[in-house]
């Protein structure tokens, strides 16, 4: 089925399923040109999903069935609110504040969208997303290909030695996220061989344009739904143990003996990727101890740009040298950086939001394609919260919005073996 016939149809025929034609579509290639602009996309998408769901009395339902997820993400939302007057910059804090409501209204919408999905709707949301997924990928490789023709055409950007193709980043992420929910979809309908050979390829383009999470984190992300797999019936508990000890683990980290420089001798010379890695540890050293200063509740959400923008401290390793900043924005780790603005009450709550939510998805995995390749793109996009992206980017929050929303559509799709 053609991507603009599929759009067509469903937008005839199922109203939900055009939403998601539209959102799919658009989303790989509005990549290219603006991260940013993918918070209005997805904000056009939540609005036409909740005038449908208005009009069939169903906004709601979805999350009824879940009144443990629903509570502590309202109580996490609370929490933000209640520590934003108390931040050294209030009015940052409360912008934040507005940010992080409107992206939990908006995943709210979306996933209660998703989950009423049909199956031709599946169908044609995802030929489109296939198809936008293809052009924008070969625009990447064009680019690559050339050493930058395209972007210098386009954007006037010339290719750095040092960062890669440092612009189409972000670009690349979506790309790899969309790449394996494209090989969800395929696996589901008999295609393995077609679903793997994409995702190798969209790893190696993704390592020439020099995005080295978004290179490893597609093979990697399925060898790890591939162990949660083989865990058996402990899967989730294990993964709830996990979790709890990850997000349970910054307090006792400095105590431990972790430092920069530490990890900074590991290195002989200053490569770039010695440089990234090495400032990564010294910032998250740097989160660690104002941490510690105020562990409860931290010290607002949207705290980490103050501590750029406020300071005078320049981080150095005594092996590699002068590095930058202190926060360059936000400290690269989800997990450092909700104890940072919200303290261990954020802690707490995120972590029962992700059990609750794994938890929820689990039940609903009926098969080990559900499992490995579902819970693979989850295990992908944590290595983005990892590593790569602000917790509360308004940005990257669109993308799992819609990312979690194709897994909760793909994990109801019947699966099939004649690849139709």
């Amino acid at each position: 089925m053609r991507p603009v016939k599929a759009f067509v149809q469903t937008l005839k025929t199922d109203s939900l399923g055009a939403v998601f034609c539209f959102l799919s579509l658009i989303f790989p290639l509005l990549g290219l040109w603006n991260a940013k602009a993918l918070v209005p996309l997805i904000v056009v998408g939540a609005v036409w999903a909740a005038v449908i769901l208005v009009r069939d009395h169903a906004v709601f339902s979805p999350w009824r069935n879940n009144l443990m997820l629903s509570t502590a993400m309202a109580l996490f939302f609370a929490l933000a609110v209640v520590m934003a007057p108390l931040s050294n910059d209030p009015g940052t804090a409360y912008v934040s504040v507005l940010k992080l409501g409107g992206s939990i209204l908006i995943f709210a919408i979306i996933s209660a969208a998703a989950m009423r999905l049909t199956d031709d709707g599946v169908r044609a949301a995802m030929s489109c997303l296939m198809m936008a997924s293809l052009v924008a990928a070969g625009l990447l490789a064009v680019d690559v290909l050339t050493s930058g023709a395209l972007s210098f055409f386009l954007f006037r950007f010339t290719l750095s030695d040092l960062y890669g193709f440092f612009w189409f980043k972000f670009a690349s992420t979506v790309l790899v996220i969309c790449t394996l929910i494209c090989g969800y979809f395929l696996v589901k309908t008999g295609r393995l061989a077609i679903a793997l050979g994409i995702i190798v390829a969209t790893g190696i383009l993704a390592a020439g344009i020099g995005n080295r999470t978004a290179a490893i984190g597609g093979i990697a992300a399925l060898i790890l739904g591939c162990i949660y797999q083989l865990v058996g019936r402990w899967r989730h508990r294990m993964l709830a143990l996990f979790l709890v000890c990850v997000f349970l683990s910054p307090p006792f980290m400095i105590p431990a003996g972790f430092s920069g420089d530490r990890v900074g001798k590991m290195f002989s010379e200053a490569t770039s990727v010695a440089g990234s890695i090495v400032y990564r540890m010294h910032i998250w050293e740097f989160v660690l101890h104002r941490i510690e200063e105020r562990p409860l509740l931290g010290w607002s959400i949207g705290a980490s740009k103050q501590f750029g923008d406020s300071t005078n401290i320049t981080l150095r390793d005594e092996n590699i040298g002068k590095l930058g900043e202190p926060v360059p924005s936000h400290p690269h780790n989800a997990v450092l950086q909700i104890w940072l603005e919200m303290g261990a009450a954020g802690a707490v709550l995120a972590l029962m939001i992700l059990v609750c939510g794994t938890y929820a998805l689990d039940l609903r995995a009926r098969s080990p394609a559900d499992r490995v390749w579902g819970f693979g793109t989850l295990f992908l996009m944590a290595c983005f919260f990892g590593f790569s992206y602000s917790v509360f980017s308004s940005a990257w929050l669109s993308v799992a919005t819609y990312a979690l929303a194709m897994v909760m559509a793909l994990i109801r799709f019947p699966a099939r073996q004649d690849g139709t």
